[in-house]
């Protein structure tokens, strides 16, 4: 069944995230519209730590930011002491990446406060291993190269050529968003 979903094109860590959200002691009920749930789900986390990265205020870790993630890591301990309840220990990962969206989008993170919570994420994932991308997170050398020629052309205000790379980079898979911090990149799911 594995190999029929990857001959799909599902992501190896979606399906890995769908059968962690089921509780080990409960019959897990595979939907197709669960496993895009999944894939959703790490999208978010991963967006998040993406434009986490992107913080560029310095200062102090904040009293809401540290309590997020004092709150979210206590509860997923919990949850993971309660008979390895892992769907609400994947709460608590959303409940704090929801926080952290809501601070961010106020202005009230800091690199530092960004910092703290990627690793409390990270730590998370030193248990569930499905957050963080693995091998993802990279373009390969022709990927990189199209980037690298349509921000070239972007600058140069060579538009057509820009928009042609953009294309190719889509074909390949790869989305490109334009912010006034500059160009990010995803792989479409």
């Amino acid at each position: 069944m594995i190999p029929d979903l990857l001959a799909k094109g599902h992501k190896p860590d979606a399906i890995r995230y769908a059968l962690i959200a089921a509780h080990y002691r409960s019959q897990l009920n595979f939907t197709w519209d669960g496993l895009g749930q999944a894939a959703a789900a790490l999208e978010r986390v991963r967006s998040f730590l993406q434009r986490a990265g992107e913080v560029e205020t310095s200062g102090p870790v904040s009293a809401a930011v540290e309590a997020a993630v004092t709150k979210a890591l206590g509860a997923f301990d919990a949850a993971l002491g309660d008979d390895l309840n892992t769907p609400e220990a994947l709460s608590a990962v959303h409940v704090l990446v929801g926080e952290a969206n809501s601070l961010l989008a106020a202005g009230e993170m800091t690199r530092e406060g960004a910092a703290r919570v990627r690793g409390a994420i990270e730590k998370m994932d030193t248990v569930l291993g499905v957050l963080l991308p693995q091998g993802e997170d990279r373009l390969s050398a022709e990927e990189q190269a199209l980037f690298d020629e349509r921000q070239d052309a972007r600058r140069k205000r060579e538009f057509a050529r820009a928009d042609e790379a953009r294309r190719k980079l889509e074909a390949l898979g790869i989305i490109l968003e334009d912010s006034a911090k500059g160009t990010r990149w995803r792989r479409k799911r």
